[in-house]
């Protein structure tokens, strides 16, 4: 069997869906390594992997007008070559931040790794 081919430089699509509870806010990265035969490992442990580049959050206009901050934890799968392919908002201190939370760390990069794992991270949001 042939290596998979180097990863695109293209744009990566996402799906947003919601847990089975319907409570928590999830997002599916496709990622271009795990769509030629690698798979993430779901089951992956959580650990500390270092990230490379954060995209910082972009402030919803929702929250703004309603003087809403606070901070968003999120555990994000990252696969082997360092690229988020799942966020799962963990808690939240207001749900008008969630999606731009999500947004953020779906953009991040991480140190490459021996395996997929789970890694947790807050996301901060101030006004002032």
């Amino acid at each position: 069997m042939s290596p998979p081919p180097p990863p695109s430089t293209e744009s990566r699509a996402d799906v947003q869906t919601h847990n089975e509870d319907h409570a928590t806010p999830v997002r599916r990265i496709v990622c271009p390594e795990l769509d030629h035969g690698l798979q993430p490992a779901y089951g992956a442990p959580f650990c500390t992997r270092d990230a490379i580049t954060k995209v910082p959050p972009v402030y919803p206009d929702l929250a703004r007008e309603r003087n809403v901050d606070g901070q968003v934890e999120v555990a994000a799968l990252v696969c082997e070559h360092g690229r988020v392919v799942e966020i799962r908002v963990h808690k939240t201190d207001s749900h008008l931040l969630d999606q731009a939370a999500m947004t953020a760390v779906a953009e991040w990069k991480f140190a490459v790794a021996p395996a997929a794992c789970w890694v947790n991270t807050p996301v901060n949001f101030r006004l002032h």
